[in-house]
């Protein structure tokens, strides 16, 4: 990770007081930053609270170790993502009616969640 300079910290102060957590995000990371997973940041923001979807999301990743990662959910989500918090919430809530209307559903610790609802909280780990 690159080191953050002066005039990084000052413009990433100022973006902070503004609300500009996305491009805060991209600052720090530097070169290592990808426009690809920039949708993980966007998912906290559909959870009332984290801890429970956290919880959630390692147990759904014990049982399917294959999507342990933060690209491939990502990529497996593909149909959920866009531009702006109210229409990613929008997606999302269709995506996982979809699911329940198509059976595409898993069990994670007692729970019957749809296959969009697990994947959400699994990449809630990531962030």
């Amino acid at each position: 990770m690159s080191r953050l300079t002066r005039r990084g910290f000052l413009a990433a102060a100022a973006l902070a007081a503004i609300g500009g957590g996305g491009a805060l995000y991209r600052l720090q990371a530097g070169d290592e930053f990808d426009p690809e997973l920039e949708q993980t940041e966007q998912v906290a923001e559909l959870f009332d609270e984290l801890a429970p979807a956290r919880r959630i999301g390692r147990a759904y990743l014990e049982e399917h170790a294959d999507e342990a990662s933060e690209r491939t959910l990502v990529r497996l989500l593909g149909n959920v993502w866009d531009d702006s918090p109210a229409r990613l919430a929008a997606q999302a809530r269709r995506a996982v009616r979809l699911d329940y209307e198509s059976g595409r559903s898993v069990a994670v610790r007692g729970w019957i969640l749809s296959v969009t609802e697990a994947r959400l909280c699994a990449l809630t780990t990531f962030g």
